[in-house]
């Protein structure tokens, strides 16, 4: 690969990169709240823990995106 075309991958990601992270916090909203209601509606109940604790708030589906 040349060096102008790594230049350009990069600027790419970079754009693309930046565009990502506007909203991510909505998107992944309801992949808190669900297992959230879930486990204070039922499951809590069903297996005798705070399965709520067990939630990663600061998970985010595909945020980890391999280098150039």
């Amino acid at each position: 690969m040349s060096e102008g075309d790594r230049e350009v991958l990069v600027t790419m990601r970079t754009a693309v990169d930046a565009q990502a992270k506007q909203g991510l916090g909505e998107v992944h909203s309801p992949g808190r709240r669900v297992p959230r209601k879930n486990a204070r509606a039922w499951a809590n109940a069903a297996t005798g823990s705070d399965l709520e604790a067990q939630i990663d708030l600061d998970f985010i589906l595909g945020a980890v995106v391999p280098a150039i």
